[in-house]
C-alpha cells in the first residue's frame, strides 16, 4: 500500500482491517475490543491513569484504528522513555492494588492479541518477523510471560 493510499483510508476501513484479520481469531478480536475502554478510574482525575491510558490503550488504537481523531495518521513507536514510564506506571499501579488490575488483565490479552494478529509487539513497541500464527502465538506467550515474570515478579 502506497502512503497516499494508507493516507486516504478511513476508520471504517480500518474496522473492515481488524475484522478480517480477525476472522480466524475470534478471542484476540476480543481482547482487543474490551482493552479499548481503559482503567476503571477517573483519568481526567489522576494524571498517572490519563499517562497509562495514553501509553496504553492509545498505542492500541493507534495500531488498530490509525485513521480516528485521536490517533496520529501514521503511528510512532513509543520511545524508550516513555517505554520505561508506562512499565513503571504499571509496576507502580500493580504493587499498590490500585484499582486498576482488571483493566491491565486486558492491557495483557490486547498486547498478545496484537502480536498474533498484527504482528506487532507493543511491550518493545517492534514489527515482528514474519511469522506463522502457531508460532507468533507461542512466542507471544512466551514473551508475556516473562515481562509479568520481569515487571511484576509474578
Amino acid at each position: 500500500m502506497t502512503q497516499q493510499e494508507y493516507d486516504n483510508r478511513t476508520v471504517h476501513d480500518d474496522i473492515k482491517e481488524l475484522l478480517e484479520k480477525t476472522h480466524n481469531h475470534h478471542d484476540e478480536l476480543w481482547a482487543i475490543l474490551t482493552s479499548l475502554r481503559g482503567p476503571d478510574v477517573n483519568v481526567s482525575a489522576k494524571s498517572t491513569f490519563k499517562t497509562l491510558k495514553t501509553l496504553t490503550t492509545g498505542r492500541i488504537r493507534q495500531i488498530v484504528v490509525p485513521h480516528t481523531l485521536l490517533c496520529e495518521k501514521t503511528p510512532l513507536p513509543l520511545s524508550k522513555k516513555s517505554l520505561e514510564l508506562r512499565n513503571k506506571i504499571i509496576k507502580t499501579c500493580y504493587y499498590k492494588n490500585s484499582g486498576i488490575m482488571h483493566f491491565l488483565q486486558h492491557y495483557f490479552e490486547a498486547v498478545y492479541a496484537i502480536k498474533v494478529v498484527y504482528g506487532y509487539d507493543l511491550l518493545t513497541e517492534q514489527k515482528v518477523s514474519d511469522e506463522t500464527d502457531d508460532a507468533r502465538k507461542r512466542s507471544a506467550e512466551t514473551f508475556l510471560a516473562e515481562f509479568r515474570k520481569q515487571l511484576l515478579g509474578c
